[in-house]
């Protein structure tokens, strides 16, 4: 009886997870979309998922959000204009306190589940979703000349034809390289003085309450973070990635290289390449993080020598 109980309170979630996430949203992106004054068309494809489908699912992603916000905004602006019109009913206008628990507590209640819902999706979103993402792209545009067969318009190409496998092919390569990117830059801090970094990098802390800090700093704080964030690995890929190449293709000595891909499962073999690469390169991060610490420490040590800069790096 406990087993049938769990299994359908697990199916009651899955239907309530599929209908949140698929079904909600692919309807409202696409009432959305076809309220525009404009309609794109793609050629068909055989694949599940396509690109007009993502478009449309993401669409009601974005619909959903606003509807939040402006539920959430519609909620504060009737409480406070009932507590206005209270005062006023009392012969009393007063300045109210935020958030006054005595006078409603079920308005608290709802304002502090949408905020913190709204504010985890959003935050969650462009941190994990969005930036990898983001720098996927960037790194992939970066180094297409590096290949013979691949170009802009191959790559294109590939978005349209197969956007899942695209998408995660371009998440994978920016969640690796930010990876890298923070570990290097971490132990970077441990390695200089402290007084180069501190007021940049934040130190590295052992079991932090990601969800917690999530919640308890404003949003101000997490927008400027992300914008640091993308500062340093743009400025990084430029430094060490695209100039480089550039460099090289000035003087005629830039590699030429030619990529043949075969999977036996299609689809499914590069989705299991990528999830492969993905574990491998945590798993080499984590075990020689302070191994690389070391390398910036040696390097640095020849370095300062030269320039006589040990006092101040």
């Amino acid at each position: 009886l406990i087993l049938l109980r769990n299994a359908v309170w697990y199916l009651c979630f899955v239907i309530l997870y599929l209908g949140v996430v698929v079904y909600l949203p692919w309807r409202l992106g696409g009432l959305a979309l076809k309220a525009l004054p404009f309609q794109i068309n793609f050629s068909p494809t055989k694949n599940l998922l396509t690109l007009p489908d993502l478009i449309t699912l993401f669409a009601g992603y974005f619909v959903q959000v606003c509807l939040g916000a402006m539920t959430h905004l519609a909620l504060v602006v009737v409480y406070k204009a009932s507590k206005f019109v209270r005062s006023v009913k009392d012969g009393s206008i007063t300045n109210h306190d935020r958030n006054d628990e005595n006078g409603n507590e079920l308005f608290v209640l709802v304002n502090s589940i949408l905020h913190t819902s709204l504010k985890i999706i959003c935050l969650l979103f462009l941190k994990m979703a969005l930036l990898p993402l983001l720098i996927g792209v960037i790194l992939d545009y970066s180094t297409l000349s590096l290949f013979t067969n691949i170009d802009l318009e191959t790559r294109i190409n590939d978005v349209i034809n197969n956007v899942v496998v695209s998408i995660v092919l371009h998440w994978v390569l920016g969640i690796t390289f930010m990876l890298v990117v923070t570990v290097s830059v971490l132990q970077m801090r441990e390695v200089m003085h402290p007084n180069v970094l501190k007021d940049i990098i934040r130190p590295q802390e052992a079991n932090v309450d990601l969800l917690g800090n999530l919640l308890s700093e404003s949003n101000s704080t997490h927008v400027k973070r992300i914008g640091i964030s993308l500062g340093i690995y743009i400025s990084l890929l430029l430094v060490h990635i695209y100039i480089p190449i550039q460099i090289l293709f000035y003087f005629g000595v830039q590699p030429a290289w030619e990529v043949h891909t075969f999977y036996l499962c299609g689809n499914l073999g590069r989705f299991i390449e990528l999830l492969l690469f993905h574990l491998s390169m945590l798993s080499f991060i984590e075990k020689f993080k302070n191994q690389i610490g070391r390398a910036q420490h040696i390097f640095l040590c020849k370095f300062c020598s030269i320039t006589n800069l040990t006092r101040h790096l």
